[in-house]
């Protein structure tokens, strides 16, 4: 069995950050039914008459050797021989039936090695011999499961379901009439299947059935065709963990594709365990960002290449699995040789297909992106352009009605804008809008890629008012009537797309924030509410600690945070203090120092936080996935998947109303009024600083009444680095540098706090610091100027006892 997989990263998203490079998820071709009734042999049936032997016979020898060798010209004189074959015995419709079904198999090689698609509806024509072959005949059952393996690679070309559903009434018919010592074959392939068609529609009782069908199978599989099944079997439950994040299928897969590693006895088993293997890693490395999976994946994909001879059929998607993992292993170490080795074996990969195979789009995509990640660490433009050139080449391969055309659309259209961010040349920007448009037109309202479009374009259309605004330009083209308005009306769609997958509605988010403070929108409370409200749901769903870490240290929200001054330039302090303590709360679940809001459900109901954390990760799981495609397929069913995120969004609804019943859980996924954050400073006032340019602020909150804000003008970001710097140094200095970074401290923050609190508190009363980034490493309750001279007043210590809280 040989099972093809490729990377992709065809519906993966890239943010508007450089740094965020994207993790294409590994996708395996899981076994399609390749294996025929027959164990993999090229020898064709047995033959009753030792003349027609001679005649049909031929034909398929000299297929066998044609498909060994991989020799276009040797296949093309078997397609010559095996018709004359078939037309020699044109009354004998077994000999006939034979003859043609060599002629499929011969047409099925030349597409695996052309991409030339009319192979295969002519290997269809060829299978249908079915319906000449007698329904007592031992051969019929090895015909109706060829004429599956057609018709399956068909449907994997066209998404015609029509085929796969055929497909699949075959493999029935094929398993009704087996003989038993040949029904573990007619399992697995009929499980195959069922999962390819899992794929499509995201019907998870073909993908059950798929698992009890590979069981099944397994039970019944002679030892030279358990690892076979083994391997089914581990691809299967890797793919209901995608769908369910059910860790334990995954965990069970694994440990099925360690044993049939152990148990592959030849090089075309051992290679199709070993990929497998690296797959269900990489799988599991996401889940957990543990390296060492990671390592191995990589690791494995190597041993894989090393078994493939330089003329071996599937040579090409090794080359692109082992690139693409390099690439991840680049975003996580930062090795620039992963990436330009990962860009080497991408080259390598593309010269093995014709220029017209099906999957050239993919793999020049694919390339592009680590063309995309260099020029994001490099910023040489030559790589940028080699990512623009790749992209163009495979838009143009790509066909119209290919569902995933406006993947090939929307990455184009952010590299040419990256160009013009670079060059300044308004064609490019132009064309970017253009892409991204049509882009956005091919996609129906809930298509799960929408917001990412959405946020690509109103990017590039900002880009484009701006440069109007400071060119004062009157280049006349069809955007010069845009308006911010608008724009900011796409982001907030984009922001607010709950059937898009959550760090893409995060990242359109960011860019609303970024948007609506450039141009003092009246939007940006609206957009800072909505960032918070995304970044909670992020941090809800069950994700793994390591997972959050991940999400909410790479999408710059922190930046954007620190922006909250205008709240307290508008009068808005309240705003302000429920805008902090959430973004503070967000930082201390990025390290596991805060129960997480599904932690407080699970001491009420266990059973109902589980099931949030089972149909929230099934909710965002399925959305990413509606990203991701094999080389052949392309759904054709999209509004299923759809249909079943509007579903899951409504149960995940409606369990959150759920939550809010329970006591003391009334505010679950929902900001905490500023009434609830007040009672914190029952015991003293609670004091934020937020250091932000172009004015840093002091916000107390008292118990009763409107917080208090203080202005700190000389505490700028950098004046409080070079504070921080002078402290670390003072420790290996003269006490007198001590001294005076604490009357430095004093002068530009704890000074003007204290004289503002002075005339409301007794001396001696409590205060309590809540300092956040640089801040949090200055010693404030010792701030003061501790010259003989100095008053009593000019020193902290002497006014108020400090303590210290990381939240209200």
């Amino acid at each position: 069995m040989t099972n093809k997989r490729e990377n992709s990263y065809d519906g993966a998203y890239e943010g508007d950050n450089e740094q965020q490079a994207n993790e294409g998820k590994r996708i395996s071709g899981a076994p399609s039914g390749s294996q025929g009734y027959t164990p993999n042999t090229l020898d064709g049936p047995n033959f009753a008459q030792q003349d027609a032997e001679d005649v049909v016979s031929k034909a398929w020898k000299m297929t066998k050797v044609a498909i060994e060798s991989s020799d276009i010209a040797k296949l093309e004189d078997a397609i010559i021989l095996a018709r004359e074959a078939a037309d020699t015995h044109m009354d004998d419709p077994v000999l006939r039936s034979s003859a043609l079904d060599c002629l499929r198999r011969v047409h099925d090689a030349m597409f695996r090695e052309t991409g030339r698609v009319e192979h295969v509806g002519k290997g269809v024509e060829a299978s249908e011999a079915v319906n000449i072959c007698p329904s007592t005949h031992p051969d019929r059952p090895i015909h109706l499961s060829n004429l599956a393996c057609i018709l399956h690679t068909r449907f994997e070309i066209s998404a015609n379901t029509n085929d796969l559903d055929r497909s699949i009434t075959l493999r029935e018919q094929v398993l009704a009439i087996s003989p038993l010592s040949h029904r573990s074959l007619g399992l697995y392939n009929l499980a195959a299947s069922l999962r390819v068609r899992f794929q499509a529609t995201a019907d998870l009782a073909d993908l059950d059935r798929s698992i009890v069908l590979n069981e099944e199978s397994l039970e019944l599989a002679s030892p030279s065709d358990r690892p076979d099944r083994l391997l089914s079997l581990a691809i299967s439950l890797r793919t209901r963990f995608g769908h369910t994040a059910n860790v334990c299928d995954l965990e069970r897969g694994v440990t099925l594709l360690e044993e049939a590693l152990i148990l592959a006895q030849s090089t075309e088993h051992r290679r199709a365990c070993l990929s497998e293997l690296a797959t269900s890693l990489w799988t599991r490395y996401k889940e957990t960002r543990e390296v060492a999976d990671l390592e191995r994946s990589i690791t494995l994909d190597e041993e894989v290449l090393q078994l493939c001879t330089p003329t071996h059929i599937d040579r090409s998607y090794y080359l692109a699995n082992l690139a693409l993992s390099l690439g991840g292993r680049f975003r996580v170490k930062k090795n620039i040789a992963d990436l330009d080795r990962a860009i080497e074996l991408g080259e390598e990969a593309l010269t093995l297909i014709p220029p017209n195979h099906v999957t050239r789009s993919r793999r020049l995509s694919n390339l592009a992106w680590s063309y995309n990640d260099r020029f994001g660490s490099n910023k040489n433009l030559d790589d940028l352009g080699k990512c623009i050139t790749l992209r163009e080449q495979a838009l143009a391969l790509c066909p119209t009605t290919h569902n995933h055309r406006h993947c090939r659309l929307i990455y184009l259209a952010h590299s040419l804008r990256k160009r013009f961010r670079r060059q300044s040349d308004i064609a490019d920007l132009d064309r970017s809008i253009q892409l991204a448009q049509s882009a956005l037109q091919s996609l129906p309202p809930n298509h799960p890629r929408r917001s990412y479009c959405l946020n690509i374009l109103s990017l590039a259309q900002l880009d484009h008012i701006r440069a109007a605004t400071c060119q004062n330009s009157n280049h006349d083209c069809a955007f010069s009537t845009l308006s911010i308005e608008d724009v900011i009306s796409q982001l907030r769609n984009a922001a607010n797309a709950l059937h898009s997958p959550s760090h893409v509605r995060l990242a359109a988010t960011l860019s609303w924030v970024d948007a609506s403070t450039d141009f003092h929108h009246q939007s940006r409370f609206e957009a800072y509410t909505t960032m918070f409200d995304i970044l909670d749901t992020l941090v809800t769903r069950g994700y793994s600690l390591e997972s959050r870490y991940s999400q909410l240290t790479t999408d710059g929200w922190i930046t954007r945070a620190k922006r909250l001054s205008f709240a307290i330039a508008e009068n808005r302090p309240r705003d302000a203090v429920v805008f902090l303590e959430r973004g503070r709360a967000l930082l201390l679940a990025q390290v596991g120092h805060c129960r997480m809001p599904l932690d407080v459900i699970r001491t009420r109901d266990a059973p109902l936080a589980a099931e949030l954390e089972s149909v929230g990760r099934q909710l965002d799981g399925l959305l990413a996935s509606n990203t991701k495609s094999t080389d052949f397929t392309i759904s054709s069913v999209a509004d299923d998947p759809i249909a079943q995120s509007m579903r899951l969004t409504s149960q995940w609804d409606s369990l959150v109303e759920k939550a809010r019943r329970l006591d003391g859980c009334h505010d679950f996924l929902r900001p905490t009024p500023f009434h609830s954050l007040q009672h914190g400073a029952y015991g003293g006032p609670v004091i934020f600083i937020n250091i932000n340019h172009p004015l840093s602020h002091a916000v107390i909150v008292v118990h009763e009444g409107d917080p208090l804000t203080v202005p700190l003008p000389h505490a700028t970001p950098k004046a409080v680095q070079d504070l921080t710097v002078a402290f670390h140094n003072a420790r290996h200095q003269h006490v007198s540098n001590f001294y005076s970074a604490l009357r430095t401290l004093w002068d530009i923050i704890v000074g003007p706090v204290a004289n503002r609190l002075e005339p409301q508190l007794s001396a001696g009363s409590r205060i309590w610091w809540c300092p956040s980034t640089a801040v949090a490493q200055l010693p404030l309750h010792a701030a003061g100027h501790y010259n003989k001279s100095a008053p009593l007043h000019m020193k902290l210590p002497h006014l108020f006892v400090s303590s210290y809280t990381s939240t209200l």
